[in-house]
């Protein structure tokens, strides 16, 4: 009776493998794009869950990985393709890959059920074989992921949660630190660090970023983080980011010092000195080939690129919140202004059409010979025709708004942008904040976080004044440089204890004395502290306007 059974499992196994071959054979004869859009119906009605299986789904995808691996550096080089082309492949690369990912899944489930008590493999499977399919079900859904970021859209539901299923049992069998390579042109490295570089990809998910950057910054992730490894014990000084296995959702940064059994925790500090590194050398092309990142120094995205992973992945300047306050669930209309000279503008129009109201009120208390004799034509300039964006906000806090807009692929938003929200219910309400998130929603919508950085801000501007001046104090220092727009941002309860200045990143000189004139007075200051800074911003301290 065994041997009849023993013939019959093998004259199955040959059935399936005669199958795959025969279909791998068949493949040669077609395109990159069709060859995945049937390899994808081929694997969907494959339901054989034996070691022939194993092998015809390991054989399908080592076949097909160079035709992927072609149509995704296509994809990801040029943002702009023949809209036809570029949703082929979007949707033929995104669809073969989430079935490669369900197969893989369904394989690993099943030798999750076959585990020994002892939490060995199982008989008909190697250690290897094991490592190799959770490494392939991670790359899967690694590029499964991307091509969702590529398009701006949310990642599937449940996909975060299967792939720290694969992961939890590549951990209970203790294969997580030996290095292999997934496939031939792949170069060696653990589970652990491939699981990482992945959910630290997710954590430039808010970002904003198009598909060449978020590529660049996947190609500079798997230089610069290396030899990972992730842990379940918490060490504040070097555990910047976790992941929650109970979450679907990939690496978020500590936001409370509540650990949990369900964390997993690997250090960035190699990586977040690195970034601070490149993002700061007065020599970048030298700094790359230091690191071993020549290759991408002609990048034209690179510098760029730079300062926004120093926002999100720097450990300098960061300090660990904790949400003291819950949001506030509400529906508001709002005008949105973007970047800081455009807010500039606006609140100096605004300043502008206040002085002259003021202006006119006070005349008209004059007596009738007063008011002639003073008498002369004033006009109130039109506001420029700033580009307003409308969002809706959805929560708030008195530290934050969350807001969501209709997915508008002209107008970039990033973090680390300042903006003025002109609420449509508070005619007078003018909230200086800054960008801290963006986020593709399910609905096709983006969602926007904003930090409220000033309720009061009013419009100032800037200029440097003769360094051996003796006379700054009495109000008469001569003008050594030419006016520039900034904002003054004064105390507020709850916001900011001291005062400080929004200034242009490029107008700006550290340590130099300047005349800080509103409307109606000047102060003569040394500006020596820089707080922050972004892209085309710093924040600098200052002493109090009056």
């Amino acid at each position: 009776m065994k041997s009849i059974i023993r013939r019959l499992i093998t004259k199955k196994e040959a059935a399936s493998n005669a199958g795959h071959r025969q279909f791998l054979s068949e493949l040669h004869a077609l395109d990159d794009i069709a060859a995945l859009e049937a390899s994808t119906r081929f694997l969907s009605g494959y339901s054989e869950t034996d070691r022939a299986s194993q092998l015809a789904l390991l054989h399908i995808d080592e076949a097909n990985h160079p035709r992927l691996e072609k149509l995704l550096d296509q994809y990801a080089k040029f943002d702009k393709l023949r809209p036809e082309l570029e949703n082929r492949i979007a949707e033929g690369s995104y669809y073969y890959q989430r079935q490669i990912f369900l197969s893989y899944v369904q394989q690993i489930e099943l030798q999750q059920l076959k585990l020994t008590p002892s939490n060995t493999s199982p008989p008909e499977s190697s250690p290897y074989q094991i490592s190799l399919m959770c490494g392939r079900a991670l790359h899967a859904g690694l590029c499964m992921i991307k091509l969702r970021y590529f398009q701006q859209q949310a990642v599937p539901a449940a996909a975060w949660h299967q792939m720290f299923q694969v992961y939890r049992l590549a951990e209970r069998l203790g294969l997580t630190s030996t290095p292999l390579s997934i496939y031939a042109d792949c170069p060696e490295k653990s589970l652990a660090t491939m699981f990482a570089q992945i959910c630290m990809l997710d954590s430039i998910n808010q970002s904003s970023m198009n598909r060449v950057q978020i590529e660049l910054t996947w190609q500079l992730l798997t230089k610069l983080l290396r030899n990972v490894q992730v842990v379940d014990h918490y060490e504040e000084q070097h555990h910047f980011y976790f992941i929650d296995l109970r979450k679907d959702r990939g690496a978020r940064r500590m936001r409370t010092l509540e650990p949990s059994p369900e964390y997993r925790y690997w250090s960035t500090d190699d990586l977040s000195m690195k970034i601070e590194l490149l993002s700061n050398t007065q020599n970048l092309p030298q700094a790359m080939l230091k690191l071993g990142l020549a290759e991408f120094s002609n990048n034209p995205h690179l510098s760029s690129l730079l300062q926004q992973l120093q926002f999100d992945w720097s450990k300098s300047g960061y300090r660990r919140q904790r949400r003291k306050e819950d949001r506030q669930s509400t529906l508001l209309g709002t005008r949105v202004i973007l970047g800081l000279d455009a807010i500039c503008v606006h609140l100096r129009t605004k300043a502008d059409k206040q002085a002259l109201q003021n202006a006119h009120l006070t005349e008209n208390a004059m007596p009738l010979e007063e008011r002639l004799s003073k008498h002369s034509v004033r006009f109130s300039a039109p506001e420029p025709n700033l580009k307003n964006l409308r969002w809706t906000v959805t929560d708030m806090s008195t530290k934050g708004y969350g807001a969501t807009l209709e997915k508008d692929t002209e107008t970039p938003l990033s973090p680390g942008m300042i903006v003025i929200l002109l609420m449509e219910d508070q005619k007078d309400a003018a909230i200086v904040g800054i960008i801290k998130n963006v986020s593709a929603l399910a609905s096709g919508k983006k969602h926007i976080g904003v930090e409220i950085l000033s309720r009061k801000a009013r419009w100032v501007s800037l200029s440097t004044i003769q360094e051996t001046t003796p006379t700054i104090s009495s109000g008469t220092a001569p003008e050594n440089g030419p006016e520039f727009s900034s904002l003054y941002l004064p105390p507020e309860e709850g916001l900011a204890e001291e005062p400080t200045l929004l200034v242009p990143r490029s107008r700006f000189l550290p340590d130099i004395n300047y005349r800080i004139r509103s409307l109606n007075e000047k102060s003569f200051q040394r500006l020596v502290t820089v707080l922050e800074g972004r892209h085309d911003w710093l924040r600098v301290g200052c002493t109090s306007l009056a």
